[in-house]
């Protein structure tokens, strides 16, 4: 076991709040009358409702966004039986992503029984509460019998996500295989390495989407299952064959056309391989190891398309694909089931979705690694975000037509536009910035390129076609982290470097220190020491000489203000000699573009103006602006009583200028920012305040919408050419999404 693994997991789970998840309230009650309106006496009339018809509690409560990831711990994935408490971790994560990809609100109900008929009592009992159950890791044959039991006795849906949710994303790489290969999926021969619950359910779907089941050889443990067997429970009995000379795996895969592994690692060999017919598709889906390597089959063959369940590898079969969505497409027209229709509908989406090209799309690290090698892409991204608008709309169409939805969408078009809601915060506002960077496509110097985030926000770019990229660093520094990392970029090819090895740089520093004007900021002495000066030099003047249109550079602290004023004196100011930071948080509904009114009591009404009109210049070409939020008298208590008495002015002078933007002057503590993002009369926000509201501000925000960081942070306005700053806690997506900007 990977001991650095374990101690970070172990780490992470306990650290702060125990447990990945809790539970936030949807109504405020910060007043005697919410306290009234939200319990008694005033819940009483929405019991009533509920009372006369059961449905309205769809209407009352928070049933119709909730389920239940239900487990009795009897199968957990990698860890076999280990019982209902231990289960209770992966419990929490599936709950997490429900939130996470489709917003759906999701409670982990860990049951400790084992007798199925109990099990299916108790869990049936909880339908008052929920507006549909995932089953969860339960043993083989259990599940099935359970799944069915259930689903005959409440009017919610029921879903074994083990079973269906690799079944469905399976069938759809399988649907694309036969198209890229020309097959007549009635003739394919399947061989399939495993019999328990996901092995079963697959096989049974790919038979609905058209194989042959006498085309099927199914193993287990104890070899090929035939018809002479005495140990078939019914579920297996129905696959066996009447073949008696098949034994083993090797005996059925000879000119198999598709191999299936949902069984245990390195069952499948090379010579196996080898001997499946020409242009096979392998899905080994063993975890972590599965039934072949990758490698191997490259090294058997060139023609066979494989997947795996692992991220790391191109095609992942995985079920985030499918069960996040086709529950928020089951819970939005409130069906009482997710039937075949529904199941087919999803794979149908996820088929399509493979084929389309995703231009946009942020990793963090480690992530994107198997997608930059995918010879065919069978199986879409999942963090694709066009996975929730495009599955979920089908899967509500499908339960309308085949006649389980209560509550029929009766406008798709707003139905799809919604959805958008549940789409990774700043998504739809960096797109519109990337396909601007995407039509120009600057050449931007990134000055720390022997940074692990650095040049993981390279294969962000890279990935994206947007290639014109040089950096700063040592050749042989940055070769080994590459190869450390296991990244695909090649120098030279995908980006050019700057090789601090060949000391080329000399000949910058003798140029800086000719400058009179330079030392007084930094001397030859402070550059030796700061090996982040240096490359905030080069950079520099790389700009300065037009070498590349924009620089990002990386400081070691928040403050900036010596990379601040190197910069400047090489780079120049735009027009006034002053510069400034902004910050953009998107919501959902809105972007908040968040400036720093610097803390100098000497500051003037006219710097305000000239600094306000910098930013707004900055702002309004990148987006529409609605509303200009301005200090208040109270937050601007520590300023010269000449700017507390003339900001009247200042907003008159705006209004005459800007008289499309509404503009406001609140205390921060009044700016009630959950209004403000979930307004729909508001696209996009500037709050221009003083620093230390401003961290209050960037903090409520991130709290408020769980979002990590700033969308894209440290803008730097004011500079003669487009430079950011970025910390060392900004993550690979805050730095991708920063050059994405300056590509623009």
């Amino acid at each position: 076991m990977n001991k650095k693994l374990m101690e970070s997991s172990l780490d992470f789970h306990k650290k702060n709040k125990k447990g990945k998840i809790e539970i936030h309230a949807t109504k405020s009650i910060s007043t005697r009358k919410d306290l009234t309106l939200a319990y008694t006496p005033g819940v009483a009339f929405p019991c009533i409702e509920i009372s006369r018809n059961n449905r309205n509690s769809y209407e009352y409560t928070s049933r119709g966004n909730l389920i239940a990831v239900v487990s009795n711990g009897t199968a957990v994935l990698g860890l076999g039986d280990i019982g209902a408490f231990a289960s209770k971790p992966v419990m929490e994560g599936k709950a997490i992503i429900f939130k996470k990809f489709s917003g759906i609100d999701a409670f982990d109900i860990e049951i400790n029984e084992k007798n199925p008929d109990k099990f299916i009592n108790i869990v049936s009992s909880l339908e008052p509460t929920f507006g549909g159950i995932n089953l969860e890791d339960i043993k083989s044959p259990d599940c099935f019998y359970i799944e069915k039991k259930l689903q005959e006795k409440v009017n919610i849906p029921i879903f074994h996500d083990d079973q269906h949710g690799t079944a469905i994303v399976v069938a759809a790489a399988v649907l694309n295989w036969i198209e890229i290969t020309g097959r007549n999926i009635r003739k394919v021969k399947l061989v399939v390495s495993g019999a328990g619950a996901a092995a079963i359910s697959c096989t049974r779907m790919l038979e609905k989407i058209g194989i042959r089941r006498k085309n099927v050889f199914m193993c287990d443990s104890k070899g090929v299952i035939h018809s002479n067997r005495k140990d078939l429970n019914e579920v297996k009995s129905v696959y066996a064959v009447r073949k008696e000379n098949l034994k083993t795996l090797s005996d059925v895969v000879q000119d198999a056309d598709i191999f299936l592994g949902c069984s245990v690692p390195k069952v499948l060999t090379k010579e196996m391989v080898q001997s499946m017919s020409d242009n096979p598709i392998i899905l080994a889906l063993s975890n972590p190891i599965p039934e072949i390597l990758p490698s191997l089959v490259e090294e058997a063959r060139s023609d066979a398309i494989i997947c795996t369940g692992r991220s790391d590898y191109p095609n992942q079969v995985n079920n985030i694909l499918c069960f996040p969505f086709i529950f928020r497409g089951a819970l939005d027209v409130q069906a009482t089931e997710i039937n075949d229709a529904m199941k087919i509908a999803c794979i149908k989406e996820i088929s399509k979705l493979a084929k389309e090209k995703i231009d946009f799309i942020v990793y963090e690290e480690g992530w994107n690694q198997g997608y930059l090698k995918k010879k065919h892409p069978i199986i879409p991204n999942l963090f694709d975000p066009r996975l929730i608008m495009r599955i979920a709309p089908a899967v509500a169409k499908a339960a309308m037509i085949s006649g389980v939805a209560k509550k029929p969408i009766e406008n798709f078009a707003v139905y799809k536009k919604n959805l958008r809601n549940y789409v990774r915060e700043g998504y739809f506002f960096m797109r519109s910035i990337f396909l601007a960077a995407k039509r120009k496509n600057n050449i931007i110097l990134l000055t720390e390129g022997e940074s692990e985030k650095i040049l993981y926000c390279i294969d962000n770019i890279v990935h994206m076609g947007l290639s014109k990229l040089i950096i700063i660093g040592r050749k042989s520094v940055i070769k080994n982290k590459i190869k450390k990392l296991k990244l695909k970029i090649r120098i030279d090819k995908d980006f050019s470097l700057i090789n601090l090895d060949e000391k080329n740089y000399e000949k910058f520093l003798n140029k800086y220190f000719k400058s009179s004007r330079a030392r007084k900021i930094l001397t030859k002495n402070d550059f030796e020491k700061k090996y982040t000066y240096l490359t905030t030099l080069i950079g520099s003047l790389y700009l300065y000489e037009n070498r590349v249109d924009g620089m990002i550079c990386c400081t070691k602290s928040y403050n900036d203000t010596n990379d601040i004023k190197l910069i400047t004196d090489i780079v120049g100011f735009s027009d006034k000699k002053m510069t400034e930071k902004i910050n953009i948080i998107s919501t959902p509904n809105t972007n908040f573009f968040i400036s720093e009114l610097k803390d100098d009591e000497n500051i003037s009404v006219e710097y305000l103006k000239e600094m306000i009109s910098i930013v707004l210049k900055k702002v309004s070409f990148l987006h529409f602006l609605s509303d200009i939020f301005l200090p208040s008298l109270e937050d601007l208590k520590d300023f010269n009583l000449d700017l507390q008495n003339r900001v009247f002015d200042l907003i008159s002078v705006f209004r005459k200028y800007y008289p499309s933007i509404r503009i406001t002057q609140k205390k921060s503590c009044e700016i009630d920012l959950l209004g403000i993002a979930r307004n729909k009369n508001i696209s996009d926000v500037l709050l221009f305040v003083p620093k230390k509201i401003s961290c209050k501000i960037n903090f409520d925000l991130l709290k408020t919408f769980d979002v990590s960081e700033s969308t894209v942070g440290s803008i730097l306005v004011g500079t003669n050419k487009p430079v950011h700053i970025c910390h060392k806690k900004n993550s690979v997506q805050c730095i991708t999404n920063t050059c994405i900007y300056l590509m623009a």
